[in-house]
């Protein structure tokens, strides 16, 4: 263990008593604490302005993400609501494209619109978490009912031909 000699001890306090005695006579210091705080604000003022100055670099995508969606939907969804860019902009940041997008909102129409599930064909709902399933999906287009008892119809009709003719024969 390294040991000082004594004078510089001695130094050292009487430093520190001068030191006191100008702050007193001067202005007093900040202590840590409050330049802490203080440089907490500031750096918390400057993210704040480095926010706002920041540019918003998918707003034509989601302008055209949106629009499209509207016009399908007949809606009036607007691209700037904070809930639209967090869900939009997180799937772009992913890396998808304007065309996964589109891709998405087409498949999700063709399925939904005119069911009762139509109601969630909203931003939050298509571009959410399950946004790549979507993507990926298959598209089965749901026979409708009518259909469904129209070939019924036909099959059991031509039934009964044959089982007719097999009659008369």
């Amino acid at each position: 263990m390294y040991r000082y000699p004594l004078s510089t001890v001695y130094q050292q306090t009487d430093n520190e008593q001068i030191t006191s005695k100008e702050q007193t006579i001067n202005k007093p210091l900040t202590t840590n604490e409050e330049y802490k705080e203080d440089k907490n604000i500031k750096n918390k003022e400057e993210r704040e302005e480095s926010k706002n100055e920041k540019k918003d670099t998918h707003l034509p995508e989601r302008k055209q993400i949106i629009e499209y969606l509207n016009q399908k939907l007949g809606t009036r969804y607007r691209h700037g609501s904070d809930l639209n860019k967090k869900y939009i902009n997180a799937r772009l940041n992913e890396g998808y494209s304007v065309d996964d997008f589109c891709e998405v909102i087409d498949k999700k129409c063709d399925e939904w619109q005119g069911t009762e599930r139509e109601k969630y064909l909203r931003p939050e709902t298509l571009f959410g978490n399950k946004f790549e399933s979507y993507l990926n999906q298959n598209i089965v287009k749901e026979q409708k009912t009518e259909n469904i008892n129209a070939s019924r119809e036909s099959q059991l009709a031509h039934l009964l031909d044959s089982i007719r003719r097999d009659e008369e024969k």
